[in-house]
This record gives C-alpha cells, structure tokens and sequence, in this order.
C-alpha cells in the first residue's frame, strides 16, 4: 500500500516513497521486484529548523548554536556613546519641572534637538558643553568640566565654520546660538555683553537666503539668532549690521505682531518692530519718528499684558484650560508672560530714554518723564515678583532692572532697583557685573543729550559702511569698551 515512507525504510522503498515493511534479509518489495534491499532497519537524521531556546540537551544546544549565523560577542557593559550620553543629559534637563532651572526659557527649539545628535560634531560638542554648564547654575561656580568642554566645542564650530559645506546648515546656527547660551552660564568677562553674537551677525544674512521651511528647526533657530543679535545691539554697536539683513528678514518672516494664547497681539514684540531697534540707538536723529511711533505701540500694549499677567496670577478656569491645550502648566505661561512683559518694558524705557535726550519740541517732556517713572515702577514691581525664579526663569529682568537703574535719576526708586539687582546676582558668579548694562544706558543717554544741546547732529560717519553710532573724540565721558567673539 502506497505511503510516506518511514525514516527506516530500505534504501529503494524510500527512493520510490513507498511503505517499506523492514523484513530481514529482504523486504516484501524487495523480493516481489527481485531487486537488491540495502539500508532497511537503519536509523537517518533528519534535518528540521531549530529555535533558540528549544533544546533541552547539552547536544542540541551545541548543534543548534553551530547551526546559527555567527555574531559578535556582546559587550560586557551597558552600549552608551558620548552621543547617547549627551542626548540624554538633555532630556533630563528638558523634563525639569522646576521653572527656576528651565531650559526652555532660552527657547522652544530645545525639543528638537535630542534627535539632531550624532548629526553633526559641532553640535554634539556645543550641547555637551550646555548639559555640563548647567550644573554651574546650581552652586554658582564654574566647574573643569564644563571649561573643557567648551574649549573642544570652540574648536569644533570653528571647524564647521571654515567648512563651507557646513557653515550655512541649521546644525552650525544652532551650535554657535548654543554656545551663547553657554558662555553666559560659565563665563563672567568684564564685558557683562562678551558673547558670541558677532558671528551669529556675519552669518545671518547667509542663513536667511536658505529658505528653511517654517516649523524646521532652521527657521526656528533663525528666528532665535535674531533676536539674540537683535538685543546683543543694543549695548554691542560694534557688531556690524548687513544693510540687507532687513530686507531678507521681511520676506523671510510674515509682518505679523507677536500673537497670545487669547489672540491679545503684542505690536510692540514683532519681529519687523525689534529689527529697528539696533538702527534706532545708532541714528536716533533720523529715526526720531519711527521712535515715536514705536513707543507709541508699546504704550498701547501695556494694558492687556498687565491685565493678562492678574487674570493669571488669579489662576481662573479659562487660563488653566489655555495651559492645558498648550502642554504646561498655568505658573509657567505666567513666568512667559512675565519674560514677554519685561522685553516690553525694556523696550519701551530705551524709546523712551531716546526721546527725552533728544528733547524735540513735538514731544511732551513732562508726559515723557511720567510715563518713565510708571515704567521704571513696573520693572521694579516685576523684578521682585520673579525673585523666586531666579536663576533661568527670572534672566529676562537682568536687562529690563538693569535699563530701569542706569536711566532712573538719584532718588529712593534708583536705590530699590540697586538692591533687586544685588538680589540677583547672590545666585550668580560674585564677578558677575549686573550694572554694566545700565551704566552703558546712562552714559549713551548723556552723550545723546549733550551732542543734541550742542546741536552736532551731523555725526561723521566717513569710513562707517553699516551706519554705527560714531564716538564723538570730544567726550571726556567714554562709552565702556566691549570685548570681541571667540570663535572669530
């Protein structure tokens, strides 16, 4: 009867897969074909795939591990790189719920870049030297760790720099940006103002022309760079300008205002209004109108954030349902508002200082002074508010205090704004100066106002292709002396 043969069939039963019955000498196929029976009664292997971990005996294991395609033995240790630990210092640092050492204060675009390392080695480097910078926050000093590691990051963007398949990549923009974060956490120059941002200006305009998408981190770094720069100039006028870098950022950016949760627009905070403020502090004699106009938006603004930022402070159910929707919580949007409100305040003090030293018949002085006085009251008031969030979270009013203190005249207001600033800086590095930023203000303003009395508007300006703000050579009162980028 035809079958499957068995595993112990002869030799010609099994060629044939026919049923073999086993007899001795010869099986019953066998003799009935008269042909020879070899192989009966005898025991084959038989091949079948194995699984790991199925066998029971030493001998399968060993034959089921010969039968495996060979691998690399696996290390005795955990597998970690410079890479992976750096990528997770970081999300660390981003899980913070303490706002006083929250990251994100110096940007959102902090989310994206866990992903990016090992991308590039700039800035692999540059975020190594940030997660070892931050603990210097902690116990206010600056450890050898972190000093190293932004020495091999300096090297590193230099690196990139000089390559010029690298240098307009969004990796470099935010490496150099980075760094420029870091050099505040862990150096302390006598220039308050010694950054990185001159760089960041030689490179913008060349970022620009890339056309990063927007919602890509190259758009949101451009976006960050610029605003970094943008306030570095208020102090650095040293830091040259391309006249194009107006242009290209108006076609680049919509004209759009700064935009809240509630769709209160913040005009005063847009990007097309702060890119006029470099050129507002260096011309001021030809920009007296667009000044006017400016302070005139961040006037108009101050009574919806102030009546915002007490909504929140309440706490009321609607702001907790904004918070939500966005991911945080209601004291963080609270702190951002509070980082917004000051830049307002800043903004709206230099304009405002600008205007008085200019002293044109058109504008009401007494209004003017009246108005500083409410303003330097307010930076005071939320200068003690954000104590408690000092270090990170509370940078934002270093400049509004720092503003409010240099053009604040002798009085109890300019001794209250004295000791907030010595507050802050018990938490900071003790040869970190404070005053620098307000001493530069009172002494541009009093150059300001003494080259308006003397009627010497027509700054000389021969040899000067990005339109600075020339040094008078008569002045015995010098602006302080700024330092210049490493990297360059």
């Amino acid at each position: 009867m035809p079958g499957v043969p068995t595993s112990r069939g002869c030799d010609a039963c099994r060629k044939q897969k026919k049923k073999c019955n086993q007899a001795k000498p010869r099986c019953s196929r066998c003799v009935r074909l008269d042909i020879e029976c070899k192989g009966s009664g005898q025991q084959r292997w038989k091949f079948q795939e194995h699984v790991q971990g199925t066998g029971t005996s030493s001998m399968r294991n060993q034959v089921l591990q010969l039968s495996l395609p060979q691998q690399s033995p696996s290390p005795r240790h955990s597998p970690t790189s410079p890479t992976s630990t750096t990528s997770s210092r970081l999300v660390h640092l981003l899980q913070t719920s303490d706002l006083r050492y929250d990251i994100t204060v110096f940007g959102e675009f902090w989310a994206g870049i866990p992903r990016r390392l090992g991308e590039s080695q700039a800035l692999d480097a540059a975020v190594y030297a940030f997660t070892c910078s931050h603990s210097n926050v902690y116990n206010s000093d600056r450890s050898t760790e972190s000093l190293v590691a932004f020495g091999t990051a300096l090297r590193n963007v230099r690196t990139a720099i000089s390559d010029p398949r690298q240098i307009y990549t969004p990796h470099v923009l935010c490496a150099v940006h980075i760094l420029s974060i870091t050099q505040r956490l862990i150096d302390s120059p006598g220039d308050p103002f010694f950054e990185h941002t001159e760089i960041i200006a030689h490179i913008l305009p060349g970022m620009i022309q890339q056309s990063w998408p927007p919602g890509s981190l190259g758009y949101s770094m451009l976006i960050h760079a610029t605003l970094s720069v943008l306030f570095t100039c208020i102090y650095r006028h040293d830091i040259p300008l391309h006249p194009s870098l107006n242009n290209l950022m108006r076609a680049y950016v919509p004209e759009r205002p700064f935009t809240s949760a509630t769709a209160n627009p913040l005009r005063s905070l847009g990007m097309h209004n702060l890119m006029r403020l470099p050129y507002f502090l260096r011309h001021p004699e030809d920009h007296v109108d667009q000044i006017r106009d400016a302070y005139a938006l961040v006037l108009e603004d101050f009574p919806a954030i102030r009546a915002r930022l007490a909504c929140l402070k309440e706490g009321r159910e609607e702001d907790v349902a904004i918070a939500r929707s966005r991911g945080i919580e209601v004291r963080k949007l609270h702190a951002q508002y509070q980082v917004a409100y000051g830049g307002a305040l800043a903004l709206g003090l230099l304009e405002n200082g600008i205007l008085r030293a200019l002293g044109d018949e058109r504008d009401d002085g007494g209004a003017l002074e009246e108005e500083a006085e409410d303003m330097s009251e307010h930076a005071l008031e939320l200068g003690r508010d954000m104590l408690g969030l000092r270090p990170l979270a509370a940078s934002a009013c270093y400049n509004v205090l720092s503003i409010a203190w240099g053009l604040e005249g002798e009085g109890k207001r300019r001794e209250a704004l004295r000791e907030v600033l010595v507050e802050y800086r018990r938490l900071g590095p003790e040869d970190r100066d404070f005053f620098g930023g307000g001493e530069w203000v009172r002494t541009y303003m009093n150059r300001l106002r003494k080259r308006h009395q003397r009627k010497s508007v027509d700054v000389d300006r021969a040899g000067d292709a990005y339109g600075m703000l020339q040094d008078d050579p008569r002045e015995s009162e010098a602006l302080p002396t700024v330092g210049r980028c490493t990297i360059l």
